[in-house]
Parts: structure tokens; sequence; C-alpha cells
């Protein structure tokens, strides 16, 4: 094990404990819930079975890539930190049987902060995404969701983590059994 993957590991484990351990509330003011930006049953794998009424992860597989998917990959790598997910099942490709996700660099970023461990919870601010998705989408040319792209778009394929206040965040919907709405 790298000391790359030590330092994020442990960065996410306390990220995570700070926030299992958040009030709803903070400072009398509602946590922002994130929206997931694809709502699956495979993942997380540790909720699989419960999931198993959400569509699959291979709905959204596409043998091309879309014409955007470079700028999608470069949006996806640029999420912010706002938790680690606790499944080792998130270090394994899920559609295709014992294949380990590798992290992988980010571009840019300092020393400290630039390795994406797959079971890292990432977010805009408004969307929130596994670590692993950049990978899925990079292989399978995954499709996502309209709305999910028009934000990133709206954004100019930019995320500012200055203005993604991590503490106000609550990225529970990542895990949850329901199906998220699109509006």
């Amino acid at each position: 094990m790298d000391s790359a993957y030590s330092m994020t590991n442990n960065e996410a484990v306390a990220l995570r404990n700070e926030r299992t351990i958040q009030p709803c509330f903070v400072g009398g003011t509602a946590m922002k819930s994130l929206r997931p930006v694809i709502t699956v049953r495979e993942i997380p794998p540790a909720c699989s079975q419960a999931r198993a009424d959400l569509p699959s992860l291979q709905t959204y597989v596409s043998s091309t890539p879309s014409h955007g998917e470079a700028l999608v990959l470069e949006y996806l790598c640029q999420g912010v930190i706002c938790g680690i997910y606790n499944d080792r099942g998130m270090q394994y490709d899920v559609l295709e049987s014992g294949r380990r996700i590798e992290p992988f660099r980010r571009v840019g970023k300092t020393e400290d902060n630039n390795v994406i461990q797959p079971n890292l919870i990432l977010t805009d601010g408004t969307w929130v995404w596994p670590g692993a998705l950049p990978y899925y989408v990079a292989i399978y040319h995954l499709q996502l969701p309209t709305e999910f792209l028009h934000h990133a778009e709206r954004q100019n394929w930019h995320i500012d983590p200055a203005s993604v206040p991590v503490e106000e965040l609550n990225w529970d919907a990542f895990d949850s059994v329901a199906v998220a709405s699109v509006v």
C-alpha cells in the first residue's frame, strides 16, 4: 500500500467520521441533501440486495463514448471529497467480477489530495457520486442523466472547491434504497 493511498484513505475516514456525528442541522441551518448522479442496484455493492428493484448499472452502458465524455470525466474528477464509503466491494468492478478498480491521480492537485479511491464519495455541492464513477464512465461509456450533465455544463465543467461547504452537506441519498427523483 503506497503512502498516497494511506493518506487519502485516512483523511477520507476522518471526513466520514465527522459526517457521521454531525446533526441534521448545522448552526440552526438544515444540512443540504445531495442528489446521487446515478442510483443503481449494484453501487454500493453492500446494498445491492436491498436495492434489487433499482435499475442495473448495465442500463447506463454504451458501446461508444458520448460527444462530451472527456468533459464529463474531467468534471467528475474535480469532485470534492465529502466522505468515504466503507465497502470493500466499491474497489471492484461490479460489471466484471474480480476486476479491481485502481486508484488514479488527479491532474493539477496538491500531493495530499491527488488520488481518487473508488470508495471515496465526491460532490460538486449539489450532486454526489462514488470515486468509482469516472472509472465506469471511461471504461463503459456510461450515459449519465441529462439533468446532471446540464448542471455540469451550467458550471462550465468546473467545480470550485471553495464553494462546496462539505460540513453542511448530507450525502445519505448515495446509498438510499429509494430511487432518486428526477425533476
